[in-house]
C-alpha cells in the first residue's frame, strides 16, 4: 500500500537525521490562544500507555461487535469504544448506533444487535418477548450513573430553581408562563420574564424520558395517573415540541425562546445550555454534576436482576438521575463474539472510570461493579472472558493477532470543521486508528465548516474540515498567520439532499428556479402551481411551506447557495452564496449542523431543507428528485453524485465548485476539503497526519460508498496526493 511505503520512506529520513547527532526535529509553533469569544475544539483524548499486563498477558482479539441503544449514554459508550478499539484489543471493530432506548431494545429482541443499550430496564412484558425470541434469558449490566437535566432558554436568567411539583405542572400544561407565582416562589431575587413555557420532549421512544417520567410519577399525582411513566408517553402540554434523541431536544430548547426540556447532563454542558437546579426530597435545590449525581445512587437497594429506579433522592443528590445498562444474551454467540463483548464490557466497568468522570457520568460503586460483572460472566452461559484484564480465554476463541508492520506510528492529531463528511470521516478514523495504527489518536470535531475554518486559520487544529474552499481573503489570512500557504485536499463528493415533511406524499420533484422561490419565500404553499407543474398526479397539500437551514457557518450552505445563485439571478443578487447568508423566507427555521437541520424537517410539517444525503437516510427523511440542467428529474445516490462530478475542470489548486450539472448527474453535489499546512508541524505530527490522508484516499473507498459519498476518480486522487505530500515541505 501506498501509506506502508510512504511511512518507511519518510521514517528512514528521520532515523537518518537522529543518527547525525547534530540534527533537531522543526519546532512546531506554538499553537495559537483562542480568542475570548471564539470556542477551541475539545483537545483530543491523551492516550493509554499499554500496561505491562495488556503488553504480556493480554490476548488479542478479532471480532465485530454490533449495538444499538440510548442516546443517553452515547457520548461515553463512544469515548470507551475509541480507547478500547484503539489501545487495547485494536483488532475488535464495535459499532455503536445511537438511536433511542426504545430503538435499541426493540433490535435488540429482533436479533439485529449483538447487545442493546437502554436507559429504561426491560419490562416484564420485553423480558419476556426476549426469553422468546431467544430461548434464553437476557441479562442486564449497568455501566455508569447519569444525570437528566433540565436545560432553559431564558435571556437574562443565570439562575433556576424547579421543584418536581412545579417541573410536572409544567410539562402538563398547568403552568405556562415563566413568570407564575409558583416559579417565582422558588427563584426570589430571579427577574423572571412573562414568557409563554415551551415544552421540548423526546419524540422517539426514550430511556431518558423513561428515567424523567418515571420522577414526575413520583412527584405529582397528577401525572402518574393522567400521563404515567415510559419510554413514550402522550405529552399534555398544548404548547410543546419534539425532538429526536438527546441532540434533538438541545437544539429545541436553543432555537426556542421560553423553552424548557429535559436531556442527559452532558449534552447540556457540550451545547453551553444552562441547566436548572432542582429541589429534592430533603428541601435542598441541587445543581447537576457529578458529584450530585452519585450521591443520588447512594443507599438505593437493588435487586438481583439489576433493574432498579432511582427515586426519593434527599441529602446532596441530584434527583432527576438514572442508571444506564448493556443489554446481553446467556446463549446463542459464537464464542469469539461472546469473549469480545465480555471482554470490551469488563473493560468498559473495571477500567473505563475516568473517562466517564471527564463527561461527568458516575461510575458504579465498588460493590455495584462486582455484581455487574457477575452478569457479564454470564453472557453465553459463562465461556471465559477479560482478556484485557489479564485472565484467561477459551482456546478456541482466541484468534492470532495480525502481524504488526515494521514501523508503527505514535501521537495525537486534531482537527475540525465540516459536518457534511463527518459520517465518513469518523468511519475513517475508527478504521485506521483502530486497525492500521492503533498508537494514532484522531480527534475531529464536528462544529461545521465555519468553526473550522476559523480554528484552522487560529492554529488550534492540525488539520481543517471545510465543504467550501477558502476564499482569497481567507487563503490571504492563513498565509498570514503561518507564514505558508494551506493546502486543500478533496477527500470525497457527496450529495446535499433537498429532505421534506409531506404526509402522504411519497415522491416529490423539484427543480433550480422553484427551490429558489421557496428558499426566497416567493412560493409559500405546497399546492403552488410552479411545484405542481413538476410533480402532475400528485396530491399535493395545501399545506404552508416551512424552509429548514443551517443556522451555524457551513459548507453545505455555501454549496446549496452556489447552486441557488448559478439557477436564479434574483437569488444571486439579492442574497448570494456563502457559508451564512441572510435568509430572505419569513417562515423559515434554523438548526445547527446537519443533525439540526435534520430535526427541524423531521418535526415540523410542510417544512423543506437541505441536508447531506446519508442525513437524510440515517434519520429516514424523504429526499426530493432535481431537475438537472439537462432537464432530467434525478435521485440523489453514489451514482447519481459521481456523474455529477464527471468532467469539471479542476484547475491546480484543487478550489473548484460542481454546477451545471446535465446527464444522469444530481445538481447538488459538491466536494469537501481537508485542510492542511505547508510548514510548521513538527517532524511525527506530519508523518502521522501525511499517512492518515494518504490511507483515507487510497484504502478509504468502500467505506465511503457504504455511507453513499462518492470516492475521487483516480486522477484526482493522485492530484490530491500530490498535496498531502506538500505537507510540511515548506519548512
Amino acid at each position: 500500500m501506498r501509506s506502508k511505503i510512504f511511512i518507511l520512506s519518510v521514517l528512514a529520513i528521520l532515523l537518518l537525521a537522529a543518527c547525525s547527532g547534530n540534527a533537531t526535529p522543526a519546532e512546531e509553533p506554538a499553537a495559537a490562544q483562542p480568542a475570548a469569544d471564539q470556542p477551541a475544539a475539545e483537545a483530543a483524548p491523551t492516550e493509554a500507555q499499554p500496561t505491562e499486563a495488556s503488553m504480556e498477558e493480554s490476548t488479542s482479539l478479532s471480532a465485530e461487535l454490533l449495538g444499538a441503544g440510548a442516546s443517553f449514554p452515547a457520548p461515553i459508550y463512544l469515548e470507551w469504544i475509541a480507547e478500547y478499539t484503539g489501545n487495547v484489543q485494536p483488532g475488535v471493530s464495535i459499532n455503536y448506533q445511537s438511536i433511542g432506548s426504545g430503538g435499541g431494545v426493540e433490535q435488540f429482541i429482533g436479533q439485529q444487535t449483538a447487545f442493546g443499550a437502554s436507559d429504561a430496564f426491560l419490562s416484564e412484558e420485553e423480558f419476556a418477548a426476549a426469553t422468546d425470541a431467544r430461548g434464553c434469558t437476557p441479562v442486564h449490566i449497568p455501566t455508569v450513573f447519569g444525570a437528566v437535566a433540565l436545560g432553559y432558554n431564558l435571556e437574562g436568567v443565570e439562575k433556576l430553581t424547579l421543584s418536581g411539583p412545579v417541573l410536572a405542572d409544567i410539562f402538563l400544561g398547568n403552568i405556562t408562563s415563566w413568570d407564575d407565582p409558583a416559579i417565582a416562589e422558588l427563584n426570589p431575587g430571579v427577574d423572571l420574564p412573562s414568557e409563554d413555557i415551551i415544552v421540548a420532549h423526546r419524540s422517539d421512544g426514550s430511556g431518558t424520558t423513561s428515567i424523567f417520567t418515571t420522577y414526575l410519577s413520583s412527584v405529582s399525582d397528577d401525572w402518574a395517573n393522567n400521563v404515567g411513566a415510559g419510554k413514550e408517553v402522550e405529552w399534555p402540554a398544548p404548547n410543546s415540541v419534539g425532538g429526536e434523541k438527546n441532540d434533538g431536544v438541545a437544539a429545541q430548547i436553543q432555537q426556542n425562546p421560553g423553552a424548557v426540556g429535559y436531556i442527559e447532563l452532558s449534552y447540556a454542558l457540550t451545547n453551553g445550555i444552562p441547566v436548572a437546579d432542582m429541589v429534592n426530597e430533603d428541601g435542598n435545590a441541587i445543581t447537576p454534576t457529578l458529584d450530585s449525581t452519585a450521591a443520588a445512587a447512594d443507599g438505593i437497594t437493588i435487586p438481583d436482576d439489576l433493574r432498579f429506579n432511582i427515586l426519593h433522592v434527599g441529602g446532596e443528590g441530584y434527583p432527576i438521575a438514572g442508571a444506564t445498562w448493556l443489554l446481553a444474551w446467556t446463549c446463542g454467540y459464537d464464542d469469539n463474539t461472546a469473549v469480545a463483548l465480555q471482554d470490551w464490557i469488563t473493560w468498559n466497568l473495571t477500567e473505563g472510570d475516568d473517562l466517564a468522570k471527564e463527561l461527568l457520568y458516575s461510575p458504579l460503586p465498588d460493590s455495584l461493579q462486582a455484581r455487574a460483572l457477575e452478569k457479564v460472566a454470564m453472557i453465553n452461559g459463562g465461556v471465559d472472558e477479560m482478556l484485557s484484564t489479564g485472565a484467561p480465554m477459551a482456546e478456541e476463541a482466541a484468534t492470532e493477532a495480525p502481524m504488526a508492520e515494521p514501523v508503527m506510528l505514535s501521537g495525537e492529531l486534531l482537527g475540525a470543521g465540516a459536518s457534511f463528511p463527518a459520517p465518513i470521516y469518523l468511519e475513517w478514523i475508527a478504521e485506521y486508528t483502530g486497525n492500521v495504527q492503533p498508537d494514532v489518536s484522531i480527534n475531529y470535531q464536528s462544529i461545521g465548516s465555519g468553526g473550522g475554518v476559523e480554528q484552522f486559520i487560529g492554529q488550534q487544529t492540525d488539520f481543517g474540515g471545510s465543504d467550501a474552499f477558502l476564499s482569497d481573503e481567507e487563503l490571504a489570512a492563513a498565509t498570514d498567520a503561518r507564514g505558508c500557504e494551506p493546502v486543500h485536499i478533496p477527500t470525497v463528493f457527496g450529495a446535499v439532499a433537498i429532505g421534506y415533511n409531506l404526509e402522504g406524499v411519497d415522491s416529490l420533484t423539484l427543480s433550480g428556479p422553484v427551490l429558489a422561490d421557496i428558499f426566497q419565500g416567493t412560493i409559500t404553499s405546497w399546492d403552488d402551481p410552479a411545484i405542481a407543474e413538476l410533480n402532475p398526479g400528485v396530491s399535493l397539500p395545501s399545506e404552508d411551506i416551512i424552509v429548514a437551514h443551517r443556522s451555524d457557518g457551513s459548507g453545505t450552505t455555501s454549496i446549496f447557495t452556489t447552486y441557488l445563485s448559478d439557477v436564479s439571478e434574483q437569488w444571486a443578487s439579492e442574497v448570494g452564496k456563502g457559508k451564512e447568508v441572510e435568509w430572505p423566507a419569513p417562515n423559515s427555521v434554523g438548526g445547527e449542523k446537519n443533525d439540526g437541520v435534520a430535526a427541524q424537517i423531521q418535526q415540523n410539517p410542510g417544512a423543506v431543507g437541505y441536508i447531506e444525503l446519508s442525513y437524510a437516510l440515517t434519520n429516514g427523511i424523504p429526499v426530493a428528485d432535481m431537475v438537472n440542467a439537462d432537464g432530467n428529474a434525478v435521485t440523489p445516490t453514489l451514482e447519481s453524485t459521481a456523474a455529477a462530478a464527471d468532467g469539471i475542470t479542476i484547475p491546480d489548486d484543487l478550489r473548484f465548485n460542481i454546477l451545471g450539472v446535465g446527464g444522469e448527474g444530481y445538481p447538488i453535489a459538491g466536494a469537501t476539503w481537508i485542510l492542511a499546512w505547508t510548514c510548521g508541524y513538527e517532524d511525527n505530527t506530519a508523518v502521522m497526519l501525511k499517512d492518515y490522508l494518504t490511507w483515507t484516499l487510497t484504502e478509504g473507498d468502500a467505506l465511503a460508498e457504504e455511507l453513499l459519498y462518492s470516492p475521487l476518480s483516480s486522477s484526482l486522487e493522485a492530484r490530491a496526493l500530490e498535496k498531502v505530500d506538500m505537507i510540511n515541505s515548506a519548512n
